[in-house]
């Protein structure tokens, strides 16, 4: 068996782990909402993370069997499967285009499995200094680090509350140093196991921790990315762009496509777009929902918490409802006699926040 083969069955397996941690999880949460208790006091959850955690180590282990641009569009794996475990297991609606989607990502990903280069080639430690002092690597790290920069200052002026691809860049880009961290940690252990250490450099340290640090960054951003702007648009974007960082990283750094003939070259493209647009069908929930569900979907976050509609919240007239004046009744009988008229009484008004209807005086005359 071919070591890509091997690493690929080890990411699929972890990215079905994944997947079903995310469900057990989410039924925690459940269970947590209606017994009124924390998530983390039950078993469930725990359970879950702990598959989690095991399903990422395996996409760790992946890396060190089966090149970059292999594992990384196999992660289209968690998103089919979780689509699955909601149809089968928890009984949720799945659309047609959704099913759709999930063929085209099962065929995208066997297509890239087939195609994708081989790991032959034994790697180490002056393999990859080598590697790193190419000029083609020098520009793309130096490219690499100024968007990221330019980046995170738009993410500090609050551009990432306002554009999704903001939030999702830096994810992505963080991700190619995360999986450069990953391959080259994983690659170097796999050869000192096969009996050249190389763990007596400092380089496998180095890429621990910048798997590590980029990675909890990649976690932050995303979660500020899915608090702004809905599932169904960040997940597909992420997907495809972090997917294609990941790519470009293996070719620059790793050189994984300098053995692959054109035909593989494109069929294995051809199998990365096919997961591509599965993920986003399967993604893309709203399409095809009733106008029901698409009303309860899209209906504004401030309407979910309690608050008014832009409907409820028009101006309310406070003399809309009153009677219609008699014309007659201005008039003045110069024989009459007219009492004098009161001065008028003013109470204060009790501004209240609870009220629609804004008053805009301090006193109401009576």
């Amino acid at each position: 068996m071919e070591l890509k083969f091997l690493g690929a069955i080890i990411s699929i397996c972890s990215n079905l782990l994944i997947s079903v941690s995310f469900n057990v999880q989410r039924h925690a949460h459940t269970r947590a909402s209606r017994g009124k208790t924390r998530s983390y006091k039950l078993k469930e959850w725990w359970l879950g993370l702990g598959m989690m955690i095991f399903g990422e180590f395996g996409n760790f282990a992946g890396y060190a069997f089966a090149p970059a641009s292999l594992i990384s569009p196999l992660g289209a794996i968690t998103v089919v499967s979780n689509a699955l475990i909601a149809y089968f297991f928890l009984k949720e609606r799945i659309l047609k285009l959704q099913v759709f989607g999930v063929l085209l990502a099962l065929g995208g990903g066997i297509v890239i499995v087939i195609f994708s280069p081989n790991t032959k080639r034994q790697v180490g430690v002056k393999e990859m200094l080598a590697n790193m002092g190419t000029p083609v690597f020098i520009v793309y790290v130096s490219l690499m680090v100024v968007g990221l920069v330019t980046l995170f200052i738009l993410s500090w002026r609050n551009f990432g509350a306002r554009f999704v691809l903001v939030p999702i860049l830096i994810c992505s880009l963080l991700g190619a140093f995360t999986v450069i961290g990953s391959k080259g940690f994983a690659t170097l252990l796999r050869v000192t196991i096969q009996g050249h250490n190389q763990m007596c450099s400092p380089m496998p340290y180095i890429f621990l921790a910048i798997a590590g640090i980029t990675a909890i960054t990649q976690v932050k951003f995303l979660n500020n990315a899915l608090y702004y702007f809905p599932s169904s648009i960040v997940i597909p974007i992420y997907f495809c762009i972090f997917t294609t960082s990941t790519i470009i990283a293996g070719i620059i750094f790793f050189k994984e496509f300098e053995q692959l003939t054109v035909t593989n070259i494109v069929m294995f493209i051809l199998g990365v777009l096919l997961a591509f647009s599965g993920v986003y069908f399967i993604s893309s929930r709203r399409m095809e929902a009733s106008p029901e569900d698409a009303a309860s979907e899209e209906k504004p976050q401030e309407d979910e918490v309690g608050l008014l509609s832009e409907a409820e919240a028009q101006p309310v007239s406070l003399v809309d409802d009153l009677p219609a004046p008699d014309p007659a009744a201005g008039k003045v009988d110069p024989d009459e006699d007219v009492p004098a008229i009161a001065p008028a009484q003013c109470a204060p008004v009790v501004d209240t926040h609870d009220s629609p209807v804004a008053i805009n005086a301090d006193k109401v005359c009576l």
